[in-house]
């Protein structure tokens, strides 16, 4: 067990802070708990809807709230990104483009693509396959056998 310093008046800014943040699906959830593995209880009233880790870190390299030295790991398995005044964030690089799920969409948790065009789809297993789907008539392809899908957007032209 990890024991996790704190000043009141931080928690209770940091409690407020994530009262007021985003919904988390359960997937998503389940995916940033796993990352965080067995220090997940000592982190999880600091954590924000895309797996980051809110500490603040108060003169002389001494942290107030979390900080990094909850982590049993080396670093290197982390990112980090420093914020306005001492605030400071980490979380599992393996979180990484959890924000939009690298631009996947669930079917189970936001439905079906809603426009025609050539979309990637994937059945959960890395299983990735390019395919066109005609929103009034490739819906139920797509219901056996997928569980998310990307649409494939043409590329914007060069600049310079």
């Amino acid at each position: 067990m990890h024991t996790i310093c704190a000043f009141t008046p931080i928690v209770q800014w940091i409690k407020k802070y994530f009262s007021t943040s985003k919904i988390v699906t359960m997937k998503k959830l389940e995916s940033i708990k796993r990352a965080y593995g067995e220090i997940w209880e000592s982190v999880k009233e600091f954590i924000d809807e895309n797996g980051w880790l809110k500490f603040r870190v108060v003169g002389h390299g001494v942290n107030y709230g979390v900080g990094p030295e909850v982590f049993s790991e080396s670093m290197e398995h982390y990112e980090y990104k420093s914020m306005n005044q001492g605030l400071n964030d980490w979380r599992p690089a393996t979180l990484r483009g959890i924000e939009d799920n690298h631009g996947w969409h669930s079917i189970e948790e936001e439905g079906f693509p809603t426009e025609s065009g050539w979309y990637f789809l994937s059945g959960g297993n890395e299983t990735i396959a390019i395919a066109p789907l005609h929103v009034e008539t490739g819906i139920e392809y797509i219901k056996s056998i997928c569980t998310h899908w990307q649409l494939i957007k043409h590329p914007e032209k060069p600049i310079y």
